[in-house]
């Protein structure tokens, strides 16, 4: 009768956090989207310079593109760079790339180094370890289940 009462107790807290878990899988991922030859906010991701953008379906990570090359100065612009910086979503499922930072260097000077991270809006740095909410539910659902099991 003991363990009856405790299931029924907790059942909403199971159902809450079982949903929560899949609610992120159903909305779109955030991400900043932007290109540093056009945007200088790009560069240095100055706070609040940039809003994140709801990705498009399918998209499940967020991406940072460093190239390094000596570019040609546009005269249009003004402007000349030795590094570009571009922020977007990722298409490239992640079973093909994974999450991670991938480095090469070319001829003729030009490096690029390709940055993919799954998370809410971020990509403005290399990716970082972040707790991910799905499996921390998980892992409290299992340990009440454990606990009140025995």
């Amino acid at each position: 009768m003991m363990v009856t009462q405790i299931w029924l107790t907790l059942l909403p807290l199971l159902l809450f956090l079982i949903v929560c878990t899949f609610i992120h899988q159903t909305h779109g991922i955030q991400c900043y989207e932007c290109n540093s030859f056009e945007q200088e906010a790009c560069d240095s991701m100055a706070p609040n310079a940039l809003r994140p953008i709801t990705c498009a379906p399918g998209a499940e990570s967020c991406l940072k593109l460093k190239q390094g090359a000596p570019f040609r100065a546009d005269p249009i612009m003004n402007k000349t760079s030795k590094t570009r910086i571009l922020r977007a979503c990722n298409l490239v499922p992640l079973a093909e790339f994974g999450e991670g930072c991938i480095e090469r260097v070319g001829t003729q000077k030009v490096s690029l180094t390709y940055c993919v991270c799954t998370g809410e809006m971020c990509n403005p740095a290399p990716p970082q370890s972040r707790p991910r909410f799905d499996l921390i539910s998980s892992l409290v659902s299992a340990f009440l289940l454990v606990g009140y099991h025995f």
